[in-house]
């Protein structure tokens, strides 16, 4: 009796290999696109060292008095890994959201880039680390000064043997990381939902720093080793500093660019949405505030007896970032979720909505506001007196030209961030996974306090500092008040003209449109 062998087929592949990249790709230097992408790789390793360094002077500076005092070393270790997510959900569409030379190096040994592409990022990377940093240096110098400019050194204690071992093991972890992330296989199979490259790249991060932030204060990035490292220019970081240290077919659009909102559109005065929306925003900014600052009263209560109770600067910054993922996921198909007058602002500039439209909504998130935090003074009125109504102002040893400073940066990565969520490209191919757009967007809110809570306790919002501004009302943060107006709509102006005119290229297609209609 025979058997018989049945010979196994294995199924059909259900994703493509891309072909390896050029070795050079000098033709790359002919493209647009190719010069848009290491202008984003510029601006994503400026604002990652700028948010991170910050984050680390911070809690320096407030750990000095306080022994639980500032974010912690899991604060710290949330700043470098949300940053990445953020960042890479921001600009994978536009240069791969590598923000680290090693990131970069390895895809170019997987031939995934050119060594043009390659030199030209890491070149992008290393400028935007040193402007980044030299930011910090900017809004906090005697901080930074005082307490190591963020640099990267081998810690007491540690050998460079154990410190370089640190960083390629970690940097193994991370780069091993992003191949699995971005493999064909698995964005054939994720492709519906992308935020699961940028997910895990961050978490690689975040649990590399807790690792090997006692050893190195981590690097696994040369970028962000060399940007401390040239500012701060001491003997020990440098000393340590080697241990850290063809023609392009656009496929056919799968999305429509939206036409630009009307300029006035007083036709919106007859709709029951219109003013459905008017509510969502209102009631929305309502519950943001009540909640935040009712968690900033609470910390500051609890903290007053016990310098360990209450939820810390960490959970504060939670409590922005996660009541911000809330209620933009509840709202944005109704009123957009804006919940802030800057993010309507920046819309405004981009033709999202229209001149009504942008005015309403900010009359009702201050209106929101101001009631939001009526009610956290009407439920706990002693300790709002005493603790400042969790209002908006300059911490001592700031000068207002810093606070401008953070706040308008701050402003700057938020909203740069909402244009990159809800971009038209993102939205058609993930309008199935409604998650996608509040998550990065609330984790960009957490990452911006995390830096500058210690500096302004972070407007980014004038409703946010205008309402606690109104129902505290003393002269301080009236006082500073310009400052979380001006700060945040210059920062949303910055992140409008960045993502229209940079990164989508409105000008380039502007004038490409004028030539082919004067041509025809």
């Amino acid at each position: 009796m025979t058997k018989e062998v049945v010979a196994e087929h294995p199924p059909a592949k259900d994703y493509h290999d891309p072909p390896p990249a050029p070795l050079l790709g000098v033709g790359e230097l002919k493209l647009w696109s190719f010069y848009r992408a290491v202008i984003a790789e510029f601006i994503a390793t400026l604002l990652f060292l700028y948010v991170t360094v910050a984050t680390i002077i911070g809690y320096k500076v407030q750990s000095q008095n306080d022994k639980c005092g500032g974010v912690g070393i899991l604060g710290i270790a949330w700043a470098f890994g949300g940053m990445i997510f953020v960042l890479v959900y921001c600009t994978a569409g536009i240069s791969g959201g590598h923000i680290n030379p090693a990131v970069t190096f390895g895809l170019f040994l997987a031939r995934k880039v050119s060594l043009l592409r390659a030199v030209f990022y890491m070149v992008a990377q290393c400028l935007g680390a040193i402007c980044g940093v030299g930011i910090v240096k900017g809004i906090m110098k005697h901080q930074f000064n005082r307490l190591g400019g963020g640099a990267n050194v081998v810690a007491p204690g540690y050998s460079k043997g154990t410190a370089l071992g640190a960083e390629i093991i970690g940097t193994f972890l991370l780069v091993y990381t992003v191949f699995s992330a971005t493999d064909p296989k698995r964005r054939a199979r994720d492709s519906h939902v992308p935020v699961l490259a940028p997910l895990p790249i961050g978490f690689a991060v975040f649990m590399v720093h807790l690792a090997t932030i006692p050893i190195t204060g981590t690097g696994i990035n040369p970028a962000r080793s060399f940007g401390p490292a040239v500012i701060y220019n001491r003997h020990k970081p440098w000393h340590d500093h080697e241990v850290m240290a063809e023609a392009e077919h656009p496929p056919a659009k799968d999305y429509h660019d939206p036409p630009p909102a009307p300029l006035l559109d007083l036709g919106e005065l007859m709709l029951w949405s219109f003013y459905r929306a008017l509510i969502a925003e209102f009631i929305a900014t309502l519950l943001f505030l009540y909640v935040t600052v009712a968690t900033v009263i609470g910390y500051k209560a609890q903290s007053q007896d016990d310098q360990c109770g209450g939820v810390g600067i960490l959970g504060i910054a939670w409590a922005f970032g996660g009541m911000i993922f809330i209620l933009v996921y509840c709202t944005a198909g109704i009123s957009g979720g804006h919940i802030n007058p800057a993010v309507t602002l920046g819309l405004f500039l981009a033709r999202k909505v229209s001149l009504l439209r942008a005015v309403m909504y900010m009359v009702a998130q201050c209106l929101g506001a101001i009631c939001g935090v009526g009610i956290v003074k009407g439920i706990m009125k002693h300790q709002f007196n005493a603790f400042g109504g969790g209002a908006n102002s300059v911490a001592a040893g700031y000068s207002k030209g810093t606070a401008l400073g953070a706040e308008i940066i701050g402003t700057f990565v938020l909203v740069y961030t909402v244009f990159s969520a809800t971009d038209p490209k993102r939205s058609a191919r993930d309008s199935h996974v409604p998650v996608l757009a509040p998550l990065p967007i609330g984790f960009a809110v957490f990452m911006v306090h995390l830096a500058t809570i210690p500096i302004t306790g972070t407007g980014i919002n004038p409703a946010r500092s205008f309402g606690a501004a109104v129902i505290y009302n003393q002269h301080k943060p009236w006082h500073d008040h310009w400052i979380f107006w001006v700060g945040p709509f210059v920062g949303a102006l910055a992140a409008a003209v960045y993502h229209q005119y940079v990164l989508r290229a409105a000008a380039l297609k502007a004038l490409g449109s004028f030539r082919s209609s004067r041509s025809n």
